[in-house]
């Protein structure tokens, strides 16, 4: 197995962050980058027009071959405003050229486009404590944004930034616990019990952003989740 394959595998997978910026805009939806289709297969299973497409093919497209194509993000193989809202999770970060990506999904959204990216500006708190986010950790990346980056990017194609907020919290407590020797099961357990804490603070390792198309009206309940 490649090691882009190694690290391919569990991507598409729906996080429910993303999933519920997602159900405030409206269809037909376009998933670019799909890989194995979660979200394609839970909006077409709840009525919606979507479709799905990667570079590589996924065995689970075989539950609904014809929602799915192959084909690549810098070309994307559909026409001009084809789809109101386009969505992309996890992709940018593997292009060579993410503006040209960006244009391509502006040429076929008349909405919104939908985006998220790992979060490459790591807190003041793992940087002194010799950590990072794990996505550092995956050689496919070559591209590394922070809020302010993928804000100037989305405006750079002519798209208009409605937020990009932080997502996807990680779990430091996870990494304590277990370093002060404890068995498995009271790491969990003291984990959960740590998350409960209404003081601790949030390291979230994803950036969520959400861009209007030029023109395109206003969606109140989406632009209204702004965090």
């Amino acid at each position: 197995m490649s090691s882009t394959a190694v690290y391919r595998k569990g991507w598409g997978k729906i996080v429910a962050e993303r999933y519920d910026a997602l159900r405030v805009l409206d269809g037909p939806y376009l998933d670019v980058g799909c890989a194995s289709g979660d979200y394609v297969l839970t909006l077409n299973a709840q009525g919606e027009r979507v479709r799905g497409f990667d570079v590589e093919e996924n065995d689970q497209w075989l539950q609904s071959p014809g929602l799915f194509s192959q084909g690549s993000a810098e070309a994307i193989p559909f026409a001009d405003d084809s789809f109101a809202t386009v969505y992309s999770f996890e992709v940018l970060e593997h292009l060579r050229q993410p503006e040209k990506a960006l244009t391509e999904m502006l040429r076929v959204a008349t909405r919104y486009v939908l985006l998220s990216v790992p979060n490459c500006e790591p807190p003041a708190e793992l940087r002194a404590s010799g950590l990072s986010f794990n996505h550092y950790t995956d050689p496919t990346h070559v591209n590394f944004f922070t809020a302010d980056s993928l804000h100037a990017l989305l405006e750079s194609v002519g798209l208009e930034p409605v937020y990009v907020r932080k997502i996807n919290r990680a779990k430091p407590e996870h990494l304590f616990f277990a370093s002060q020797g404890l068995p498995p099961v009271l790491v969990r357990l003291f984990s959960r019990l740590s998350q409960m804490n209404p003081w601790a603070r949030s390291y979230p390792m994803t950036l969520l952003a959400l861009a209007r198309v030029p023109g395109a009206a206003a969606a109140p309940d989406a632009e209204a989740k702004q965090g």
